[in-house]
């Protein structure tokens, strides 16, 4: 017993230690400049986690024998119902930081907002009226709903938000030669590692529910109350270090409300060859800002004829027509050994590749070899 009430507080100082953290990353992200709302939505999460798991602390130290079912019984600090709004608003406004959040979108704060009024309520009533209230009602009937609610509203928002952030990925390529998607990458990882928590959490309440009929002890759920803090702490301080990165700032803008094209095999093949023509004679790719919509002016033809012309016609997304054009450009000169006065680099940027990570990555996958196999392969003459 001695050995289980040392370890329990510990583990309590542990989750303190994360605890503060998460606050101070919080107020890192609420107070920095420029403000964005992005890191604000962030942040409210953060401290919603928080407070939960001072709600832990409480219950389960020394703490609640100092403060008591008076301020401790109902205390609104499991807000359990705002953890899966907050992250889907969270991905909007990375995703579109120059676009307005709607009150549409914001109401789906309002079942949280609920929760929390309804939590401060309960406990602004008298010690006696809250003992019975809670025992009789709150613990029976509302704190199961909450729980079944909560955790089917986190699973929704979750796959809304990875949804959200697949269609934005998609639509950057194909509007985008070579679109920026660090963050894109990072926010994939990031409800993923959500997503292997909420599993984590299904299966210690089920074993909880099923297994050990409620009697499971608090000491093991631990592991997961302290993952939860310091994910928290990491999540935040990546943010706070991605100051200003989206997906692509203009994506959102560049989606043209028309109706949807038609066109038959034929216009498909011609205008297949105009485009062919038009990058062949004015070297388009060589841009690395090329857009979808800066060549279907060209066209004079929309984003959407253009996405139709590629997809059905050449069996291409624009991002991978426009990459291998390039590629095909770094191959030649290659060949015409401009390696000897300029480096691989030099000759990737001017090709129009943006960074050595693109280029080496979308090279490999035109040609099945790295840049500098290929070179190699040059020189020894097994490559055309």
């Amino acid at each position: 017993m001695s050995l289980e009430i040392n370890l329990k507080t510990g583990l309590n100082i542990l989750l303190l230690l994360g605890v503060l953290q998460g606050l101070i990353v919080a107020c890192l992200l609420l107070l920095k400049k420029p403000r964005k709302l992005a890191s604000q939505l962030l942040a409210a999460w953060i401290i919603c986690l928080a407070l939960y798991n001072i709600r832990i602390i409480i219950l389960t130290s020394d703490l609640y024998k100092v403060f008591g079912q008076r301020y401790a019984l109902l205390a609104p600090l499991y807000l359990n119902l705002w953890y899966g709004p907050l992250i889907w608003l969270f991905c909007q406004k990375t995703n579109q930081p120059n676009r307005r959040l709607t009150l549409r979108k914001w109401s789906h704060l309002l079942p949280g907002l609920f929760q929390f009024v309804y939590l401060w309520i309960v406990y602004l009533q008298p010690l006696k009226y809250r003992q019975w209230f809670y025992g009789a009602v709150h613990w029976r009937y509302i704190e199961p709903t909450m729980e079944v609610v909560a955790t089917l509203s986190f699973v929704g928002y979750l796959w809304a938000a990875a949804q959200l952030i697949q269609a934005y990925g998609k639509r950057a390529k194909e509007t985008h030669a070579d679109p920026n998607l660090e963050t894109y990458q990072w926010l994939k990882r990031f409800l993923l590692i959500l997503a292997v928590f909420s599993l984590l959490w299904l299966l210690l309440t089920l074993v909880d529910v099923f297994i050990m009929q409620y009697q499971m002890k608090f000491i093991y759920f631990y592991p997961y109350f302290l993952l939860i803090a310091f994910l928290s702490y990491y999540i935040g301080f990546s943010t706070y270090f991605r100051a200003g990165q989206t997906i692509v700032a203009e994506v959102s803008q560049m989606q043209e409300k028309t109706t949807k094209p038609s066109m038959n095999p034929q216009q498909l093949v011609d205008y297949g060859q105009k485009l062919e023509h038009l990058m062949q004679t004015q070297q388009l790719y060589l841009h690395n800002t090329l857009r979808a919509k800066e060549v279907s002016d060209l066209l004079g033809i929309n984003v959407q004829t253009l996405s139709m012309i590629l997809n059905q016609g050449l069996g291409v997304s624009f991002h991978d027509f426009v990459n291998e054009w390039r590629v095909n450009h770094v191959k030649a000169r290659l060949a015409s050994d401009d390696i000897q006065r300029i480096s691989l680099l030099g000759i990737a940027k001017e090709s129009g590749f943006n960074s050595e990570t693109s280029f080496y990555r979308i090279f490999k996958k035109f040609t099945g070899v790295t840049p500098k196999s290929y070179i190699q392969s040059l020189k020894k003459g097994e490559t055309s």
